[in-house]
């Protein structure tokens, strides 16, 4: 009796065993599903090395573009495009925003040698009373610790402040041009008669041809965002006539400028009556990458003191000299606050070179000479 009772006790227990495994085999579905969480788990590990290291990569490249500004000017050859900005004044790499300030800086034989001009991104010479020229510069790309001698502004001048957006650096100003800035308030100035904190007077000189300022120190006066402008630029050399000097007359006694061009530098060296015209802090030598001629009408205001006019909200003629080539075209400037177009002789808008510019604003049928 206990031996079948046995018997069937581990038949009993036989059949449960085999149960069991059966069971165990039809469960597959959430084997393969443990095994896939397995190999989606080791394919989210390899991701994850391959992020870190792109990021490891970019990280490194970062250092890298850390150290080679870090080296100093060599450091710029290797910036990628993408983080290179150029200028809208000059077209060259820069890092510095939108900010012009605009210098009315003498030019009479007792302001000689100047100050500052050298490092201007932009200039304009043109007439003021007695066919004495003077000079309104357009700092962005550079600045200058010493700029002068500063001198007052004109009416017309004003049109280029307004063209630019610039803060304007004047000591004083004509009957005129107080009229027009004393109403149109969008005329950010500094004057030295009545704001001294930025303007010294240079004893070794004789006043009033011995006022300076600081462009650096004036830019914390600029507090709001101003209207971008600038020139096209393309780093091909134009088509044009051969040239090796450029003879612009203003005055035969006081103020006859030129300019030599260089053709191993690509740039125009600057005289004023046949003497290089030189920086009074540095002793070197004015260089120019273009020079635009541009023909206006000038007229006499009939005053004891000689004003005149200028029609710079106008159009007319240009001439232009770019790296060695000399060609014709024209400009047009459509009110008082837009820019002046300065065209080619196919009528698109002129494309200079990379460097600064000197604009030398003459009267209709000037005698430009060119040789």
């Amino acid at each position: 009796m206990l031996n079948r009772c046995f018997l069937i006790l581990m038949i009993l227990i036989m059949v449960f065993v085999s149960s069991c495994t059966s069971q165990q085999k039809e469960i597959p579905d959430d084997e393969d599903a443990l095994q896939e969480d397995g190999l989606l788990e080791q394919r989210d590990t390899n991701s994850n090395a391959d992020a870190d290291n792109v990021e490891d990569a970019d990280t490194l490249e970062m250092k890298g573009d850390e150290l080679g500004s870090a080296e100093g000017d060599g450091g710029d050859a290797d910036l990628s495009p993408q983080t290179q900005t150029k200028s809208l004044v000059t077209g060259l790499p820069s890092e510095r925003p939108y900010q012009p300030v605009a210098v009315m800086i003498e030019n009479s034989p007792a302001a000689r040698p100047q100050s500052g001009l050298i490092y201007a991104d932009v200039v304009y010479e043109m007439y003021v009373e007695g066919k004495i020229t003077r000079f309104m510069a357009i700092f962005n790309d550079r600045d200058s610790t010493v700029a002068g001698p500063v001198r007052s502004v004109r009416h017309y001048y004003l049109d280029i402040v307004r063209e630019w957006d610039a803060l304007l650096l004047h000591y004083g100003g004509s009957g005129f041009a107080q009229d027009v800035y004393k109403k149109d308030k969008s005329i950010k100035r500094i004057d030295g008669i009545y704001d001294t904190k930025y303007y010294w007077r240079d004893k070794s000189r004789k006043a009033p041809h011995n006022a300076y300022i600081n462009i650096t120190e004036c830019r914390k006066e600029i507090d709001s965002k101003q209207k971008e402008r600038g020139f096209l630029f393309t780093e091909d050399i134009p088509v044009g006539h051969d040239y090796s000097k450029v003879i612009i007359p203003y005055d035969s006694r006081h103020t006859v400028t030129s300019y030599v061009f260089d053709a191993d530098k690509g740039v125009h060296k600057r005289f004023i009556n046949g003497s290089p015209h030189v920086d009074r802090e540095s002793g070197q030598q004015i260089e120019v990458k273009n020079i635009i001629i541009q023909y206006a009408k000038h007229r006499s205001m009939n005053t004891s003191a000689g004003h005149i006019d200028i029609e710079l909200v106008s159009s007319g003629t240009a001439e232009y000299f770019i790296n060695g080539n000399h060609f014709k075209g024209s400009w047009k400037k459509a009110s008082k606050s837009e820019k002046t177009v300065f065209y080619d002789q196919n009528g698109q808008e002129i494309m200079l070179m990379p460097g600064n510019t000197w604009i030398q604003v003459v009267p209709v049928g000037f005698n430009v000479q060119v040789e």
